[in-house]
């Protein structure tokens, strides 16, 4: 008796373009693997625990990693956590 087992992969879904910044995906035709990387532009910064250096990945589980969104490029110097001491 022979067995085999299939393991079925979830397409990715597409990631949203953000308002003030730009989405990049290093653009392999495949539904199961994609990298993609957000850059705000000129006189706007990322968001608290989100920088220039975070990936999203997303392979045959079809889940982003990290799971944070990103909504928004926020304008430089605009305050968006504080904590009280």
């Amino acid at each position: 008796m022979r067995m085999s087992s299939r393991i079925a992969a979830h397409p990715c879904k597409q990631l949203q373009s953000i308002p003030n910044g730009i989405l990049a995906c290093n653009g392999w035709e495949t539904d199961f693997y994609n990298i993609c990387k957000y850059y705000c532009l000129t006189n706007y910064t990322y968001p608290v625990g989100l920088s220039a250096d975070t990936m999203f990945v997303c392979g045959a589980s079809g889940n982003w990693l990290p799971s944070a969104t990103f909504e928004r490029c926020i304008p430089s110097g605009t305050i968006t956590h504080c904590n009280v001491l």
